[in-house]
């Protein structure tokens, strides 16, 4: 077998094992592949065979888009303070555009660092569309909060009344 970055043939394959494991150390970030022949008993080859590859990369991973079913959070006004936009957070702790923005409103919205790991509230009927918060003047939003909470099923964690942890996302 051999390890490469690209499909290696049979007479660069050099290492060799009857295990059912190989481990190799890559040098660096890139898309690398495992190449393999068999042998039988009369020491034929079989036609060399390759993985699909694995891509090793040095950037740092990214979560966005959460939604948890048991989140709570007081709702209010948002900021994201990297992209500057503004939304209204619902209780679920999902985002939703704000249609009526000011400088006022800004300036009493609660700060985050980066807003994208909130889920979006996406409309029931189209999921691509983002659902504008109109209910009221943003002026007259306070908020939001900076404490999340989930609140477990007292049947799941066998307690008899349900538990409330605390979480603070910044």
């Amino acid at each position: 077998y051999g390890f490469g970055a690209s499909c290696l043939s049979e007479s660069q394959l050099h290492l060799e094992t009857t295990g059912l494991e190989a481990i190799w150390e890559a040098p660096g970030p890139g898309s690398y592949m495992i190449a393999v022949a068999a042998y039988n008993n009369a020491m034929e080859p079989s036609a060399v065979v390759y993985s699909d590859g694995v891509l090793i990369t040095d950037h740092r991973p990214s979560i966005a888009q959460i939604s948890i079913g048991s989140l709570r959070v007081r709702p209010g006004l948002l900021l994201d303070a990297g992209s500057q936009d503004l939304w209204y957070l619902t209780e679920t702790g999902r985002r939703r555009e704000l249609h009526n923005d000011n400088a006022t409103c800004r300036a009493r919205a609660t700060r985050m660092e980066n807003t994208n790991l909130l889920a979006l509230d996406l409309s029931k009927f189209n999921e691509s569309v983002v659902q504008k918060f109109e209910d009221a003047d943003c002026e007259d939003i306070g908020p939001a909060g900076e404490v999340f909470y989930l609140v477990t099923d007292s049947a799941v964690s066998g307690e008899s009344e349900p538990t409330i942890q605390s979480i603070v996302v910044n």
